[in-house]
């Protein structure tokens, strides 16, 4: 992937773990911006009563939750939590 600004590496002493955080920050980074316009259409689209797309609810009802249990373990491991769904 191409970054559309320099992205700082910290220090580590394995470089391609250093790479490897860079890249999950400057990715984290991207997304946060993202969130206001997709919150915009998505209040438009509930403002203005448009279906939302569920083509891919359909053909796999699980790919939903594992998106949001994948992304409840990275922010466990991030905290330094243990990576399991055990609260």
């Amino acid at each position: 992937y191409d970054a559309d600004e320099p992205v700082p590496i910290d220090a580590n002493e394995n470089w391609a773990e250093g790479i490897q955080k860079a890249a999950q920050k400057y990715t984290h980074k991207k997304i946060i911006e993202s969130l206001p316009i997709a919150w915009e259409q998505y209040m438009m689209n509930i403002e203005m009563q448009i279906a939302f797309p569920m083509e891919n609810v359909r053909k796999d009802p699980y790919r939903v939750r594992n998106v949001f249990v994948d992304m409840i373990l990275e922010g466990r491991e991030l905290n330094d939590e243990p990576i399991d769904l055990n609260f």
